[in-house]
């Protein structure tokens, strides 16, 4: 029962953050635009999460209520809706590294030293894929004036 509670508020946060996804541009001047990837990532999350869904309503229909899966969607709702702040405030660099860092914290605990460095290394080369590779003007926060 948790974990269909659990799949089910997935499958809303993915249908909320797919619509507001929409908002932005999906392809800019032959680009990737600012919607590129939110758009890619919450259809991703509502297939993925429709499939679990489905799947976890017939292997859980007669089980007890777990709040474990309720805690950790509360804790990741939590770190995305930080990101969402942190990326205007801080940029895409450091507010995707420190999101990650929060996100690697809950789920591979006890275990920083390798959660910074994945933090780091994953953040710094989805930072250059997105703004050298595909030319996507990646948002620079406080450091925008600098620059």
């Amino acid at each position: 029962m948790g974990k269909n509670i659990f799949s089910l508020l997935i499958v809303i946060f993915a249908g909320v953050y797919l619509i507001l996804s929409l908002q932005f541009p999906f392809m800019k001047d032959s680009r990737p635009g600012a919607g590129f990837l939110p758009i890619l990532i919450s259809v991703g999350l509502l297939v993925l999460s429709l499939i679990d869904l489905v799947k976890s309503y017939k292997e859980n229909k007669d089980s007890k209520l777990d709040r474990t899966y309720l805690k950790d969607f509360i804790m990741i709702a939590s770190a995305i809706a930080i990101y969402i702040i942190l990326l205007s405030v801080l940029g895409a660099l450091i507010g995707t590294i420190i999101f990650t860092f929060i996100v690697l914290t809950l789920i591979n605990k006890r275990k920083n030293l390798q959660n910074i460095l994945i933090s780091l290394i994953g953040s710094a080369v989805i930072y250059v894929f997105f703004e050298y590779l595909l030319g996507t003007n990646l948002p620079l926060g406080l450091f925008e004036r600098f620059i």
